[in-house]
C-alpha cells in the first residue's frame, strides 16, 4: 500500500526559527543562567531539530544551545533545503534504527547531503526499529558531553 505520513516534510527557515525562539524561551525557564545545554528530538521533534541545525539558527538565536541528537529522523523527506555552509553550526548526531520503516534509509541521503555542506554531523546506527533505544542515546549523550 501507499506509505502515509501524519506530518509534513517542509519547514521554512522562519518557522524554524519560530520553534527555536520558542525553545530558547523555554531553556532560558529550566536552566541557570549561563548554562550550556543540547537538543534531543524523537521522530517529528528530530526533524524540527534537524531544520534548526540545517538553517544554522543557534548561534544566533539561541547561543547555549551547544548540540543536537535526534532519533528516528534520519531519512531525507521533502527537498532537504539547507544552508551551503554548515561549518559554523552547532555539532549534531543522527541516531538511526535499521530497521525503521519510516525514518531510516539505507543510502544515508540526509547525512551524506549535510555532510558534503561541511556540517559537524555523526551517524549512529542500531539494529532496531522507530524507537528511543537507552545504549544508542546514552552513546550520543557522551559524546557530546565530554
Amino acid at each position: 500500500g501507499r506509505r502515509r505520513r501524519c506530518w509534513g516534510t517542509e519547514m521554512t527557515e522562519t518557522q524554524a526559527r519560530d520553534a527555536t525562539r520558542i525553545a530558547a524561551k523555554a531553556a532560558a525557564k529550566c536552566f541557570p543562567r549561563r548554562s550550556d545545554y543540547g537538543r534531543i528530538g524523537f521522530s517529528n521533534g528530530g526533524y524540527v531539530a534537524t531544520k534548526v541545525f540545517s538553517y544554522c539558527l543557534a548561534p544566533q538565536i539561541s547561543p547555549r544551545l551547544k548540540w543536537i541528537v535526534t532519533i528516528g529522523a534520519a531519512k531525507l523527506w521533502g527537498s532537504g533545503h539547507s544552508r551551503r555552509n554548515l561549518r559554523r553550526c552547532r555539532p549534531i548526531t543522527l541516531v538511526a534504527g535499521k530497521r525503521d520503516r519510516y525514518n531510516y534509509e539505507r543510502r544515508q541521503n540526509k547525512f551524506r547531503n549535510l555532510r558534503k555542506k561541511g556540517a559537524d554531523i555523526s551517524i549512529l546506527l542500531f539494529d532496531g526499529g522507530h524507537e528511543v533505544p537507552y545504549g544508542p542515546l546514552l552513546t550520543a549523550l557522551r559524546k557530546h558531553l565530554q
